[in-house]
């Protein structure tokens, strides 16, 4: 059976994001094992229909998934789908390494269902850590369905794409969720503004899946990196921390980064 999207209640910016869907065919999202995963999904009640593109890169894509309940108000989640049909995940089993809640499988298709588990765990780490994340709600197979990050039905946008009256502040907000995920024993390893959505006047820290554990040997050097780049991010827009004091906060060695 064909997976077809969903056009009902879409928002205006879901026009574009539909006219992307045939790019998504043509990747291979929804493989016979995926869509036999999505329709175990709806058929338990997790959500309903998938209505349209939120985001999609080379190794996952994510939906807007209905969740229609008789007699109650329409939900949304996220539905984040690991590409089988994508790039090698092998160059990722770095991300792994020392990690004793995963073994590292042989075969590319076990590698990408590794990481599907991998973000749904990282995600229920950095919930109980109390940052700002979408709260993790079911995983099967080569997919995660998490809570929707948006309003209305309408996705948040990217921190890079929205407008921040107080960018201190910002900054502020997402060193406190670092300096929680550090605590949690994670460390993001990719964090920009690329992939914090805004959302209600707050940063919202998303796409855990390649999150190392705080052992991990190049744990510290991805620290590094995370903070550079929001920092220069931040920088851009008038706000200036040093690196080390930054460092410091997040590994709870100082009270503050000022």
């Amino acid at each position: 059976m064909a997976m077809k999207l969903s056009t009902k209640k879409r928002p205006e910016r879901a026009d574009k994001m539909l006219k992307e869907h045939q790019l998504k065919f043509s990747e291979r999202v929804f493989d016979n094992i995926t869509i036999q995963t999505l329709k175990e999904l709806m058929y338990k009640g997790v959500f309903s229909s998938l209505d349209f593109p939120i985001q999609h890169g080379k190794e996952a894509a994510v939906y807007r998934g209905t969740k229609s309940v008789e007699g109650r108000p329409v939900e949304y989640v996220a539905v984040k789908i690991f590409k089988f049909e994508g790039p090698s995940f092998q160059r990722r089993t770095q991300y792994l390494e020392g990690d004793k809640r995963f073994s590292v499988p042989g075969n590319k298709r076990g590698l990408v269902r590794i990481f599907a588990k991998k973000e749904y765990a990282n995600l229920k780490l950095c919930q109980e850590a109390g940052m700002r994340t979408p709260k993790p709600i079911k995983h099967k197979d080569n997919v995660v369905v998490m809570e929707f990050l948006g309003e209305d039905g309408v996705p948040g946008e990217l921190l890079k794409d929205g407008e921040m009256e107080k960018p201190k502040e910002t900054l502020h907000l997402i060193l406190e969720d670092m300096r929680r995920m550090h605590n949690a024993k994670l460390v993001h390893v990719d964090l920009s503004e690329f992939n914090i959505i805004w959302l209600g006047g707050m940063p919202w820290i998303i796409d855990v899946g390649q999150a190392v554990l705080t052992h991990h040997p190049d744990a510290e050097a991805f620290l590094h990196n995370d903070v550079f780049n929001i920092l220069k991010y931040f920088g851009k827009h008038g706000v200036a921390v040093e690196g080390e004091k930054a460092l410091k906060y997040i590994r709870g060695e100082a009270k503050d980064y000022l």
